[in-house]
């Protein structure tokens, strides 16, 4: 196995040259590396010692890179259970601040709750919100009931995907509501051929029931978009959003 004793001096000193440039390489460094003829086995060894000596150095900052990455994992997991263990004594013991917070003051720390509001998405409610959809979709086109270009009765399709989704899971299923529909987002990824683009395809509803390209759909849902149409559906009085909750989240700051 080579070393850095085996490799010429002139070489080892170009290398660091490349290393401490952060990689640069000037166009005399580029000259003196390139390999004619005449120089062919000399260099090539030289190369071959340099590629295996980089080797095992990459190879040993991969695993310096892991141990340090692990490390800073068990120190910030010792960290979040220290807070969680405090934050627990501080809701239990502390005094009531103004804002419905709890504080302990200390002589050298003051130790307070906050409480914030955040939206937590059933991610897997909304999933059957989106494959319920894709597969009424899928079965409307077959059956030659889904036409694209006329504009959807949403209310009919709302009702329709619902008695879709009771019977897929059961009757105590709780209803999707037309804030759902409007909350849940997807990304659609169309992978297709240079032939393909000239076909008809239609509206991307068609596409996905004709499966006429390949598609890739992925969950695209926006806590501020939840909030928006929830928010609206409540306005007008209609249900609101049920793919989503607004829950109590409470930190702990130390200062």
């Amino acid at each position: 196995m080579a070393n850095l004793y085996e490799i010429d001096n002139h070489l080892q000193y170009i290398i660091s040259e490349i290393e401490e440039s952060g990689g640069e390489v000037s166009d005399e460094t580029l000259k003196e590396l390139e390999i004619t003829q005449e120089e062919l086995n000399k260099k090539l060894t030289s190369y071959c010692q340099v590629i295996q000596v980089y080797k095992n150095k990459l190879e040993a900052a991969k695993a310096e890179k892991k141990r340090i990455n692990d490390l800073q994992n068990v120190r910030k997991n010792v960290i979040e259970r220290m807070k969680n263990y405090m934050l627990d004594a501080v809701q239990k013991y502390g005094y009531d601040g103004k804002s419905g917070n709890k504080i302990v003051e200390l002589d050298t720390f003051k130790i307070y709750t906050t409480n914030k509001k955040a939206i937590a998405i059933d991610e897997e409610r909304n999933e059957i919100l989106r494959k319920c959809m894709i597969s009424y979709i899928i079965d409307l086109t077959k059956n030659g009931i889904l036409e694209t270009g006329d504009e959807v009765d949403l209310t009919y399709l709302l009702e329709a995907l619902n008695q879709f989704a009771i019977s897929e899971y059961g009757e105590e299923f709780e209803q999707f509501t037309m804030a759902d529909l409007k909350s849940s987002g997807i990304k659609i990824e169309v992978s297709s051929t240079l032939f393909d683009l000239f076909k008809d395809k239609g509206y991307l509803a068609k596409l996905i029931g004709d499966n006429l390209v390949n598609l890739t759909i992925t969950d695209d849902t926006k806590t501020e978009d939840i909030k928006f149409y929830n928010a609206e559906a409540i306005s007008i009085e209609q249900p609101g959003v049920t793919i989503a909750k607004e829950e109590i989240n409470t930190s702990l700051t130390i200062k």
